[in-house]
């Protein structure tokens, strides 16, 4: 993969997890109202809860392409697949939730004015377990852990990992036996927004097909241009909050209510890609060799591996700091302070989980041999 190509997925990966972050950090509420900021600020910066889950959209695509490229590389096996997906998601996912449980069980029953304010603040023994094992969004559950509903996302991702795999690495009965398991399992919300994963893992494919410049430049600007209108105003999504949108034969879709408009979305979000890998290599070639360039990228890669970590840590972080620190929620220097602590904060914590990958893939291998899994 080229460096301006690499440089457009990572942007897209850091713009995505900021957004969220920011989203959680206008909307997030205790006792009814704004805990980290006052009730303009999603108004001010034109945040929508819409737009918020597109950029999730954003995520699942850029997941389908990457692993399906690093999926398809020679001595790769289903069982190597599984230990590196599950490294990867886990070297993130049991300190988030070890984390988001310890500080929602200290703001809960300290002397903080928290307790019974917390959502999802129940069961939490059960909560902790079905998210560890991705199973809390799997039939009508909907089990997110106490400050930290990004968590979701994660357990989509996982059995899209489960499902790829078993489509390229299995055979004939174990294929089908894993496949209808998954069905089970995921029917219907995560089913649902299994295309979006597709649609990533298409670009891998059309991509190999020659395009040229200028169409291609064309298309790019023009998708550009209708995902920023879609972001800034995800109401002219089509399909999107149509009526009844939140139940399936009655059982509540919860994230995937709007999963046709999600599609159309997805479908834009894939023309992107396309169109701006076309036009990558000859814009490789032109600046891929500047020192200023050179540096973009060192820098762009840097954070990009912190969004993970971002993405999982940033709304437990957030309840930490404004609770325990004098924070008004009505300064301006304090909503600052508070955005760059957690950045920080994120920084020196992705040194621990995703820069550590290859620990937590070693544990999971040790984990599979312990369980005599082949």
């Amino acid at each position: 993969m080229n460096k301006v190509k690499s440089s457009y997925l990572e942007i897209l990966r850091i713009v995505s997890a900021l957004y969220v972050f920011i989203w959680h950090f206008a909307s997030e509420t205790i006792k009814g109202d704004n805990y980290f900021c006052t009730c303009t600020f999603a108004k001010y910066w034109h945040l929508k809860k819409d737009s918020a889950h597109y950029f999730v959209v954003i995520f699942f695509l850029l997941s389908g392409y990457l692993i399906t490229l690093s999926s398809l590389k020679k001595g790769v096996t289903y069982k190597s697949f599984i230990i590196d997906r599950l490294g990867r998601l886990y070297s993130v996912l049991i300190p988030a939730l070890v984390f988001c449980f310890l500080i929602a069980i200290i703001i809960n029953n300290g002397s903080f004015g928290m307790r019974d304010y917390i959502i999802h603040y129940n069961n939490l023994l059960y909560r902790f377990c079905i998210n560890i094992l991705f199973l809390s969004q799997s039939f009508n559950l909907s089990g997110s852990p106490p400050l930290n509903q990004a968590v979701w996302s994660v357990q989509y991702e996982f059995i899209f990992y489960i499902f790829w795999g078993a489509l390229i690495f299995l055979k004939k009965t174990r294929r089908i036996v894993v496949i209808l398991f998954l069905i089970l399992i995921s029917f219907p919300k995560i089913l649902f927004l299994f295309p979006l994963w597709l649609m990533g893992a298409m670009v891998f494919y059309f991509e190999k097909k020659k395009f040229h410049f200028i169409p291609s430049l064309l298309t790019f600007v023009v998708s550009t241009l209708i995902i920023f209108l879609f972001l800034i105003k995800p109401d002219l999504v089509p399909f999107n909050e149509f009526v009844n949108s939140d139940y399936f034969f009655g059982i509540n879709l919860y994230f995937s209510a709007n999963f046709r408009a999600d599609y159309i979305f997805g479908l834009i979000m894939m023309i992107n890609f396309l169109s701006f890998f076309a036009i990558s290599e000859a814009m490789n070639c032109k600046i891929g060799q500047f020192l200023f360039f050179i540096l973009f990228y060192t820098i762009v890669r840097k954070i990009g591996n912190c969004t993970y970590t971002l993405y999982l840590f940033h709304t437990p972080l957030l309840f930490l700091y404004a609770t325990i620190l004098p924070f008004n929620r009505f300064n301006n220097f304090h909503i600052f302070f508070l955005i760059i602590l957690v950045v920080l904060s994120v920084y020196f914590i992705a040194r621990h989980t995703e820069w550590k990958v290859l620990y937590w893939r070693e544990k999971v291998s040790k984990a599979f041999k312990i369980l005599y899994i082949k």
